[in-house]
């Protein structure tokens, strides 16, 4: 029970991040055979635009290739035993899949990677990866003289071509052609080392890697004038953290504006419905998934009115010549996520001719699996709604997260919705019950959108329109173009003011509609931890850092190690609070989830805990960084039923300074710009209170610190005045005495009920099936009489689960069905 912050495992080896440029250069013999063999292969690319498996054709089967230094242990075909060019050591390899092209796939047990046969020696294992698999082991492509030599870890200084600064440049991996790319220290920047001078560092992106520097390609004289560079850099999207515009968003700082929060989807609906209904020229929208056939109103005891259903609202307001324009990301792979954006799209333009869609996603098929993931709406563009909602079935929920809905009064069909179990085949399903409501709980939902007045809401606006304009060339609407109101004009809604300073921040690339790279949530998240002097409060539905290793790049995790090691090296009381939910996916993605999670979290040699055990072997960790997840109870048909609480909110609180809430999720995908699209938006109030933080008077801003009231309470199970109690977030009274406490107390109770439930003690797969850890629901094995002492939904999240495993996608856990982004 608890996170046992002190239980850090042994590092596990895992594969050298780094090799030096020399030593990656292969020998001139090297080099000769295989420009000859890649001009003989070119033409094998796969379709997807990859180098999947660029021998092509179909694999042999292991048992007739020449066996060399590969040999098989136990099942034939099924384990070799092999150098690896991950980790640099001879290991099993297991065998997991076929590629695209039919060639085996294996993963290393020892660094947990994927690998496959080498193509030229079959002697060593290549290396694999998502987008495309290597063709030949390290030493046949002349990253290594021999086996059994490991490429040194090094550091580079040179001048990079991001932030036009001398900096220190860590290689993290090779790219598709085995470049080796770096990342700046200063800026957190992709670069890779340039071909011409060979002493400064170049740009990279997720889909293109820049061969020349800035020097080089002429965009500059001299690297000496740092200012004058980086002023002519703005345009390229760099993450330099200025005074004046800490996150380099596109958008300026709006002061003077109304925010409210809406916290979990009942909040957000009904004010969504509210300000729908008072549109008169025009509403903008963009989701990640859309149902139409949602109801933004729903009364217990009562049906719910046809008119408050999200298609009923848009046709009437259509009738009366309200424009709707509508943008859903295009899914390239709909057996892999299917969001039935297609039909969505086709029901939506067919209520009206006043309603228009576009459907887009990546072009690049590199880009196949990245998304647009923003989740918006704006009204007249002067009320806007942003945050991590979609309007589709399972969000719908409020503060109590209740289990239960057997009269299906609240949720309607598909809407009453666990994906342990299912999903719906088409939108049609819609109002087809798929689970059985009298035995099984639904999985409730938290999340959190702002609402946003004024100018803040036409940047979101004008967000809309830049991504509207570049989309609806691949659309029927070509003809479409929008324009964004000025910021000067009077406001057609009736728009609020307020003292809170926000801006707008972003998640774009060149393909998703940006006209440069915008990385301003990743410079917001950093900005916002290394200004943290009490708290940092973190809610997510992923936790994936470069702490984690396995080319993760982004590094706001490792700034907030950096961050705890200079105040517990100070002994100052600052706490880092994460709510984290367990990943929700199958397979192989619930594999990769769960490996990145835990790596950042606790395992793996260079994830938060260990780093910090390291730093502090005397330091009770769980009084600066500590876990927790979300869990409710019920009873149906008289029996206890009990069932995850799924954090999909994106939310960062410091200081009860600063709110930050976005789409973004806590990944590279959603962080580093070029991949999927975000939004989010900062906010500070200048409305400023006097409250004890750690028993001594400091100043917050009104908006962040009622906000974090209200989630505490919510996670807290406390009401009205009992909110006076949490008042100072870090004291011992309130830290240790009420949160750790009832988070304590509640895991307690819950485990003692319910024992099949993800545990700390369940550290192997072993242990976890032993108790009936994949039953859903979970099996209750007393009468849930101890259940009421459970306050709130608040737990310590188990992060010593499967701990004695190594997490990879030979070892099959199923958590659930793809449940969402």
């Amino acid at each position: 029970m608890g996170n046992n912050l002190s239980a850090v495992p042994a590092p596990r080896s895992r594969r050298s991040s780094s090799m030096s440029e020399e030593q990656s250069s292969p020998k001139r013999r090297v080099a000769s055979r295989r420009r000859a063999s890649d001009s003989s292969l070119d033409a094998s690319f796969d379709c997807q635009g990859s180098r999947q498996n660029r021998g092509g054709g179909d694999e042999q089967p292991i048992s007739s290739l020449p066996m060399g230094g590969i040999t098989t242990e136990g099942h034939r075909q099924r384990n070799l035993f092999a150098w690896c060019s991950w980790c640099y050591k001879e290991c099993l390899h297991g065998r997991t899949q076929k590629n695209r092209l039919r060639r085996s796939l294996y993963m290393c047990l020892n660094c947990v990677r994927r690998t496959l046969p080498c193509r030229w020696c079959q002697q060593g294992m290549a290396r694999g990866h998502r987008d495309y698999d290597d063709m030949l082991c390290a030493k046949c492509d002349g990253t290594i003289i021999a086996w059994g030599s490991v490429p040194s870890t090094i550091r580079t200084v040179g001048w990079c071509s991001w932030c036009y600064d001398l900096t220190s440049h860590d290689i993290r991996m090779t790219n598709v052609v085995r470049r080796n790319t770096y990342m700046c220290e200063a800026c957190g920047g992709r670069t890779a080392l340039c071909i011409s001078c060979k002493k400064a560092f170049t740009r990279c992106n997720s889909f293109y890697d820049d061969y020349l520097c800035a020097l080089c390609q002429g965009m500059m004289t001299s690297w000496n004038d740092v200012d004058t560079n980086r002023k002519k850099s703005l345009a390229e999207g760099l993450t330099i953290l200025d005074h004046d515009d800490p996150y380099q968003s596109i958008y300026p700082l709006r002061r003077g504006q109304y925010v409210k929060a809406l916290v979990d989807a009942k909040c957000f609906y009904e004010s969504l419905l509210e300000t729908l209904n008072a549109a008169t020229e025009s509403v903008f929208m963009s989701f990640w998934h859309l149902n139409p056939k949602i109801y933004l109103r729903r009364n217990p005891g009562t049906e719910p009115d046809i008119s408050d259903r999200f298609d009923s609202v848009l046709k009437a307001k259509a009738n009366q010549g309200v424009k709707f324009y509508i943008i859903l990301w295009k899914e390239n792979l709909t057996a892999v996520v299917n969001n039935f954006s297609e039909e969505v799209a086709n029901e939506l333009e067919g209520l009206h001719s006043n309603i228009f869609v576009v459907r887009h996603g990546p072009p690049n098929p590199l880009l196949t699996y990245y998304c647009h993931h923003q989740k918006f709406v704006v009204v007249d563009q002067d009320i806007a709604f942003v945050g991590g909602l979609d309007v589709c079935l399972g969000r719908y929920d409020d503060p109590s997260h209740v289990l239960n809905d057997e009269d299906s009064q609240i949720w309607k069909g598909v809407d009453y919705y666990n994906p342990h179990l299912v999903r719906p085949s088409s939108i049609k399903s819609f109002f087809t019950d798929v689970i059985d409501r009298q035995s099984v709980p639904r999985m409730p939902w938290h999340d959190i959108d702002f609402e946003l007045h004024g100018s803040t809401a036409r940047d979101v606006a004008r967000n809309f329109v830049e991504r509207w304009n570049h989309h609806i060339g691949s659309s029927g609407h070509r003809d479409l173009i929008l324009t964004p109101r000025p910021h000067d004009e009077p406001p057609i809604q009736s728009v609020k003011s307020g003292t809170c300073i926000c801006q707008v921040i972003r998640s774009m690339g060149q393909w998703s509609g940006a006209s440069r790279l915008d990385r301003s949530i990743y410079g917001a998240y950093i900005h916002a931890v290394m200004s943290a002097q009490k708290y940092i409060y973190l809610e997510n539905q992923y936790l994936s850092s470069s702490v984690a290793g396995d080319g993760v790049e982004n590094i706001v995790a490792q700034r907030i190690i950096d961050r705890l090691k200079e105040k517990i090296s100070a002994k100052e009381t600052f706490r880092v609070i994460i709510i984290l939910p367990q990943p929700e996916e199958t397979g192989d993605s619930a594999m990769e989830l769960l490996r990145w999670q835990y790596q950042t979290i606790n395992r793996g040699g260079t994830s938060m805990v260990e780093q910090l055990a390291r730093a502090f072997p005397d330091v009770d960790l769980e009084q600066y960084l500590s876990f927790f997840f979300l869990r409710q109870h019920g009873f149906l048909c008289g029996r206890p039923v009990t069932e995850k609480v799924f954090t999909h909110s994106k939310i960062l609180l410091v200081d009860d300074r600063i709110a930050l809430v976005s789409s973004a999720n806590f990944n590279d995908r959603s962080l580093l710009g070029d991949r999927d699209s975000e939004i989010g938006v900062t906010v500070e109030d200048e409305d400023s209170l006097q409250i004890p933080m750690d028993g001594a008077s400091f100043s917050v801003g009104r908006f962040p610190h009622e906000l974090r009231l209200q989630l505490w309470a919510e996670h807290l199970g406390l009401s009205g005045s009992d909110t006076e109690r949490i008042i100072d977030p870090i004291c011992d009274s309130v830290y240790n005495g009420i949160w750790m406490k009832t988070a304590r107390d509640n895991t307690r109770i819950l485990e003692q009920v319910f024992p099949s439930i993800p545990q700390n003690h369940h550290t192997t797969m072993k242990i976890f099936k032993k108790e009936h850890g994949l039953e859903v629901p979970a099996v209750a094995v007393t009468d849930g009489k101890e259940l009421s002492g459970v306050h709130g939904t608040l737990t310590m999240h188990p992060i010593g689960f499967l701990l004695d495993e190594e997490i990879s996608t030979v070892l099959s856990l199923v958590l659930g069905e793809n449940v969402s982004q």
